[in-house]
Formats: structure tokens, sequence, C-alpha cells
């Protein structure tokens, strides 16, 4: 019983009340000053900013940018996986934890064990998703259950986008230069390789200065 006291007492002591008002703050909106947050809750914007790092520091807190993959016209896959045993579970997240369409990997309890959110960037790279390319044809999955749709709430999520990267191989061990449904035009290829087609991407000779 001390040593579960203990955690708990700890896990209390990770923020105060100005964290979690700073916490507040940004959520409701992350462009907001860190000027007006220390005029909030009656510190200085330095005292915030070491408050802010602390918790960043910890691994409680991270800032960065979400999506709203309703106004890309993205579609959100939720894939329910199971699998043999823990050491399949671990090969699978870390063979797709640097996957750039996975916003999320949950390990679960149930007739499911590993439940992965994912999102395609169009009708084709759906296809691709849910044939060959995809976490639910790897071997260590026994069985999987895919269900599509549009997200409701929240409506940000942390979807990176990218206009490309270097790679010639995919985080999963694929080449889009050799899948018949890339050089078919029928997928835009993965967001992490040189062979990607950010379809979403605005020319810059269209944008106005």
């Amino acid at each position: 019983m001390i040593k579960i006291y203990k955690k708990l007492v700890s896990f209390r002591n990770l923020v105060d009340e100005r964290d979690l008002m700073i916490i507040r703050g940004l959520a409701e909106n992350g462009r907001i000053p860190l000027e007006k947050i220390g005029e909030r809750i009656g510190i200085s914007r330095v005292a915030v900013t070491k408050r802010l790092r602390n918790m960043t520091n910890r691994g409680l807190l991270k800032v960065g940018a979400m999506i709203n993959p309703n106004k890309l016209d993205f579609k959100v896959l939720f894939i329910s996986i199971e699998v043999a045993n823990y050491e399949d579970l671990r090969k699978l997240v870390e063979t797709y934890k640097n996957c750039p369409r996975i916003i999320s990997l949950i390990h679960a309890a149930g007739g499911y064990n590993l439940l992965a959110l994912m999102y395609a960037e169009d009708e084709r790279t759906l296809m691709s998703i849910l044939s060959g390319c995809s976490i639910r044809t790897r071997k260590e999955v026994r069985r999987s259950e895919v269900s599509v749709g549009r997200f409701i709430y929240p409506k940000y999520l942390p979807i990176t986008l990218s206009s490309g990267g270097e790679d010639e191989v995919t985080p999963c061990g694929l080449s889009c230069d050799k899948c018949e449904r890339y050089n078919a035009e029928e997928c835009i290829g993965c967001p992490s390789t040189r062979f990607y087609r950010p379809i979403w991407l605005r020319s810059r000779k269209k944008e106005r200065v």
C-alpha cells in the first residue's frame, strides 16, 4: 500500500494548478502569447516559459500544429488488429511507429489487441492501404477489421503534412517505385519517400505574394 500511495503522490506532483492553467490556455488557443497566460495566472512570461519547458522535458506536454482532416478531404481509417503474442505486437509497433500515415497506435484488451488510427489522402491511397500497402497484411497479423469514415470530434488531429522525403524505401520496408499501383498512378506513394505525390499541395506559382 505504501508503494502504491507513493506512486499516486508522484503522479499528482507532476503538475500543479498553474501548470493546468497553462495547458488549458494552450488547448483553447495554441497561438496565445505566453504573456497573456502569465497575466491570467499571476506569473511572468519567463515563469510560464520555464514551466512549459519543464513539462515538455518530462514528456508530459508537446506543443504542435493540429490538422483538420475533413478540410483536406482526407479519409480516416480505424484498423482493429489481432496478433498472437506480445513479440508480434512489438514488431508491428516498431515497424509502423514512424509511418507518416499513422495517427496513433493503441495497445488494447479484448478481441483485438492493437488498434491503429490512420489517414489516406484520397480514394486511391485508401485502396492501397486496404490492399497490399497496409499494416493489416503483415505476417504478424492474425485477423483485422477496418472501418472508414470522417472524423467528427475532435476536429483537429496530430497529422504531419509532408511534401515528400528523401528516402527510397518506406518505414515499413516497401519501395513505391516498384509498386504496380504507384506506377499505374493508382496511389500517390508514401510521404516519407521522394516518390510522394502530394495532391493537396498548392503550387507556389498560384500563391498570392
